[in-house]
């Protein structure tokens, strides 16, 4: 039987799903340091964030957008997800782009904490010719 591996388990097949879909990249910590990696989507009127802490936990949710708002420490959140890291990915990359409508506002959970608050390297996806 030939040996078949399934590329959608590996975070690292999402990961590539996030550059392509040119989402701003976070690394904290010291440059080359990947062991959290964070990705912000920029919408109008939302911001579409996950934070890859390990392989068997991320966060992921959809914050509204203002002048002040902090992607990274929301307030409210208009959906949310936790879990392992491909699971995370698999639901933040299947919701549908926000709408004019958005969902009601909801207080951000008491566990919804992200670890690492420094300095963090930000890489743009790059375009491919």
């Amino acid at each position: 039987m030939a040996n078949c591996t399934d590329s959608t388990q590996d975070v690292e097949y999402w990961l590539g799903v996030l550059r392509q879909r040119k989402w701003l990249m976070y690394f904290p910590g010291a440059p080359g340091d990947t062991r959290e990696v964070s990705a912000v989507l920029t919408w109008p009127d939302v911001y579409d964030v996950v934070v890859l802490i390990s392989e068997s936990h991320a966060l992921a949710y959809r914050a509204p957008r203002g002048n002040d708002n902090d992607p990274f420490a929301p307030e409210f959140v208009l959906d949310s997800y936790a879990g392992p890291a491909v699971w995370t990915l698999r639901w933040l990359l299947t919701q549908e782009p926000p709408g004019k409508q958005l969902s009601p506002l909801r207080p951000v959970p008491a566990d919804f904490t992200i670890p690492y608050r420094g300095p963090v390297t930000i890489r743009p996806a790059r375009s491919t010719p």
